[in-house]
């Protein structure tokens, strides 16, 4: 495909969509509400909530097409330095090379993106609805859930909102760890002590970081006795670091196994994540079997 093939769009405020092509300057696009117009080629969006509509809906459409297309979903990282004005964040897409962040900042949408996308559009517009229920039942971490014990599908879906993609947070430098999302959900030990009370959440105003670290709170406070995550830190009796290591363990597990289902390899191994014999079974007989 020819760089005259590439078209960036972006949602503004009032929901109207506009696009930036070759020729350099923002305007109405048109083209999604007439599939007939609609051209093949390259398009480039950022996965941001104001997008998840125009995503979903853009890539229905080039589906229905005979000629195949690409969209890549950008990090909102990407813009982070501009204002998320409808002009600003187009023609910040347009000027970026996405072959030098690719890995970490662009992914190809496919279908398995397309549920997720579509999970988080209908949870954004409607909130927790049964359209929602019917969308996370094939959603590629409902397996993951289930194995942990965790039957709130309300705590499930806002914590897949928080995060959207984990490959956005990975470090190229040290690819295995996850230590940005530990920062980003409130886990590092001088964050979630300022936080942590066995009485409750305080009922204060909170930081982005401390809400995140609040949702896993209430995770692993709804996992059964019997949960993976529970048996594995049965030996530690204090109890703000039992909740701490539970949530550390339950985002881990949760990610690297979203990361495995999206085929990026090397990041779970139960034999390392489980020191009980019977949780690695377990999860083999779940996952592999």
């Amino acid at each position: 495909m020819t760089g005259q093939e590439l078209t960036c769009l972006h949602t503004a405020q009032d929901g109207e969509i506009w696009s930036i092509t070759a020729d350099g300057n923002p305007k109405p696009f048109l083209h999604l509400d007439n599939s007939i117009r609609l051209q093949p080629g390259t398009y480039r969006v950022m996965g941001c909530p104001a997008n998840y509509q125009l995503i979903t809906e853009l890539f229905s459409a080039l589906n229905r097409k005979e000629v195949e297309s690409k969209i890549l979903i950008g990090s909102p990282q990407i813009c982070r330095h501009r204002k998320y004005s409808c002009e600003e964040a187009l023609t910040c897409l347009s000027v970026l090379n996405v072959h030098d962040c690719l890995l970490h900042r662009w992914h190809v949408m496919d279908n398995q993106l397309y549920n997720n996308y579509l999970l988080l559009r209908y949870f954004t517009e409607e909130g927790l609805t049964d359209i929602v229920g019917n969308v996370f039942t094939h959603h590629n971490l409902k397996k993951t859930f289930t194995f942990l014990g965790l039957n709130s599908m309300s705590l499930a879906v806002y914590f897949i909102a928080e995060i959207v993609d984990p490959r956005w947070f990975l470090n190229t430098k040290k690819p295995y760890r996850l230590s940005r999302l530990e920062s980003y959900f409130g886990l590092k030990p001088g964050q979630f002590s300022k936080l942590w009370d066995p009485d409750g959440i305080p009922e204060l105003p909170l930081l982005a970081y401390q809400r995140r670290a609040a949702l896993l709170i209430d995770i692993v406070r709804s996992l059964p006795g019997g949960s993976p995550i529970v048996t594995e830190v049965e030996d530690i009796s204090d109890d703000t670091q039992r909740i701490l290591k539970m949530c550390r363990m339950t985002l881990s597990f949760i990610v690297r196994n979203w990361l495995k289902s999206l085929d990026v390899p090397g990041y779970f191994d139960p034999k390392k994540f489980f020191k009980k014999v019977g949780n690695q079974a377990d999860y083999r007989k779940h996952f592999e079997d």
